[in-house]
């Protein structure tokens, strides 16, 4: 026995029937949005896996640079200070990290800036006395501005603190080339104020040190190209001095 058709009500008896134009309408309407909905998920999906695989890409790239500055790490360590030295005997070159400075976040800002990782270290140096001041380590041809190369360390600290005036005066750029941690390293820009500093992420110039025999930190290297640990006495200028 067939069931009994419900009897429709007064509103619905009264609404009028659309017309086959108007339903085909709302159904293309329900269809296009049931496409952009797809493409949109599907816009959604390859966004992510683009970013997940350039977050990978990016990070594959960051151990590939510090397997390689490891190895060269370990090759410099091996070799003499003197084998070192012919190497840069010809090398009429700068530091070039002193020029990265300005584009170092300020101490007040969050972040330091791209590509600054921290704990930043060196095996290359380490906090100690200089041998013999004034000696030669870069060529004062090509210096244009004074160095200190400076760790987180409480000697370097002090140091800092101790010839901060002659420093300013001389207009010196401030190299890190060790430091615990970020907060460690905006520690340091808030001691130095004013001073240009910049984290050393290289090793260019730590090596130059090495061959030098000057492989310790802090020290200052003037605009005669010879480094320096005692920098505040009077007769002392930052050009070449004999």
């Amino acid at each position: 026995m067939w069931p009994r058709q419900q009897p429709l009500s007064i509103a619905e008896a009264r609404r009028p029937a659309l017309a086959p134009r108007e339903r085909m309408k709302r159904s293309l309407h329900r269809t296009l949005l049931a496409c952009a909905l797809v493409l949109l998920a599907t816009f959604l999906l390859s966004w992510w896996q683009f970013r997940a695989e350039k977050a990978q890409a990016q990070e594959r790239a960051e151990q590939l640079r510090e397997e390689h500055k490891r190895l060269t790490v370990r090759a410099l360590q091996s070799a003499q200070p003197e084998a070192l030295q012919q190497v840069f005997a010809n090398d009429d070159t700068v530091p070039a990290a002193p020029y990265f400075a300005a584009l170092v976040a300020g101490d007040n800002q969050e972040g330091v800036g791209e590509g600054y990782r921290f704990p930043m270290t060196t095996h290359m140096l380490q906090p100690g006395l200089l041998r013999a001041e004034g000696t030669p380590v870069l060529n004062g041809k090509w210096m244009t501005q004074t160095i200190a190369v400076v760790g987180d360390d409480d000697i370097s600290r002090k140091w800092l603190q101790l010839h901060q005036e002659r420093l300013r005066s001389l207009k010196t750029t401030v190299i890190v080339v060790s430091a615990q941690s970020e907060a460690r390293f905006k520690e340091l820009q808030k001691q130095v104020d004013d001073l240009p500093i910049v984290p050393d992420t290289g090793i260019w110039l730590q090596s130059r040190l090495v061959a030098a025999h000057a492989a310790v930190y802090p020290l200052f290297i003037g605009l005669d190209g010879k480094a320096r640990q005692l920098i505040f006495s009077e007769g002392f200028t930052a050009q070449a001095q004999p």
